[in-house]
């Protein structure tokens, strides 16, 4: 899936948490891996991870939360994250 691209074990953290949530399938024929193997420090990773934050028509905060983490693993290879104003994740520095 990935064999040509390094990833730090937070990125790859954060895209076996996606094939977790969303399953294999979704993550083999997304956008987001293609971007990531390209190149995972992509900042228009980001927007890519904002695609999966509905079930049905409706914004779950759940996944929101969910992906803002992941976008911090993926695209600033952070694990340190915190809650901001209203609990919303932010990545740590």
């Amino acid at each position: 899936m990935l064999s040509h691209v390094f990833l730090k074990d937070c990125q790859f953290d954060a895209l076996m948490t996606f094939a977790y949530n969303r399953g294999v399938n979704s993550l083999k024929n997304s956008t987001l891996l293609k971007k990531v193997s390209v190149n995972p420090k992509d900042p228009t990773i980001g927007y890519e991870f904002s695609k999966w934050i509905y079930a049905g028509k409706s914004v779950l905060r759940g996944l929101v939360n969910l992906e803002r983490v992941n976008h911090c693993f993926i695209v600033r290879a952070k694990r340190r994250f915190h809650e901001g104003p209203g609990n919303v994740l932010y990545c740590g520095r």
